[in-house]
């Protein structure tokens, strides 16, 4: 899978990257990584994992295609995010993916 070094380049510049150097470069190598848990992975559950030492956080799943289309939806989203934290997406709409990380 290919990987991009920088989301607000062009597409044009951007350089691809593969998994390995996404991890070494983008993320800077996190050592303790916290993914979703049902029910557990809201702001402040990420927040108290960072507390305690995880480099990184993922988001709940959130709706690609209602975030790019449902304005009070992408302000629920983008207040429950913080540095150092993944947006974890789903949807059908290829493009969507693309509006969401852009």
């Amino acid at each position: 899978m290919d990987y991009h070094c920088d989301c607000h380049q062009s597409q044009e510049t951007q350089e691809k990257v593969d998994g390995y150097t996404f991890y070494k470069k983008v993320l800077k190598s996190p050592k303790y990584i916290v993914a979703p848990m049902v029910e557990q992975s809201e702001l402040a559950w990420r927040m108290f994992a960072r507390n305690h030492g995880a480099h990184l956080c993922f988001s709940p799943m959130y709706s690609a295609n209602t975030f790019v289309s449902d304005i009070t939806y992408k302000k629920k989203v983008k207040q429950s995010s913080f540095t150092y934290s993944l947006m974890h997406a789903t949807g059908q709409e290829p493009i969507n993916f693309h509006k969401v990380y852009m």
